[in-house]
C-alpha cells in the first residue's frame, strides 16, 4: 500500500490520525474483481475513511438473474485490479460533464 503521510497525535485525550495524504491503488473507470467473491465490475468510485481505510465500488455488468447488479463497496486490499480504463467508458472527451458553470445553477426570481 502506498502512503504519502500518516501521523497520530493526541487532542483532548482522544488519538486523532490524520490520513488525508494517502493515495489511491486504483484509477477510476478500472476493471477490477473482489478477491473473494471473484465478481469483476467497474471501479466507479472511491473513499477515504477517518482512520486511513481506502474503498472502492465496484459496479459489476449484471448480476445472476440478469438484473442490474448492486454495487460492491470493497476494502482497498479486497480489490484484484484487471485492467485500465477503456476510452470507451468516457465517451466525447470535449463534453466531460461534471460541475456546471454557477450562472447555470442559479434560479433567478422575478
Amino acid at each position: 500500500m502506498l502512503f504519502l503521510s500518516s501521523t497520530v497525535s493526541l487532542w483532548k485525550g482522544t488519538i486523532v490520525a490524520d490520513n488525508t495524504n494517502r493515495t489511491f491503488l486504483y484509477e477510476l473507470g478500472s476493471l477490477i474483481s473482489d478477491r473473494i467473491s471473484g465478481i469483476e465490475g467497474i471501479l466507479i468510485a472511491r473513499t477515504q475513511w477517518l482512520y486511513g481505510c481506502n474503498r472502492y465500488v465496484m459496479q459489476p455488468s449484471v448480476s445472476t438473474d440478469g438484473k442490474p447488479a448492486d454495487t460492491l463497496h470493497l476494502d482497498e486490499g479486497q480489490v484484484r485490479y484487471l485492467s485500465p480504463p477503456s476510452s470507451e467508458l468516457f465517451g466525447d472527451a470535449s463534453d466531460p460533464g461534471g460541475p456546471q458553470n454557477e450562472d447555470d445553477n442559479i434560479v433567478r426570481r422575478r
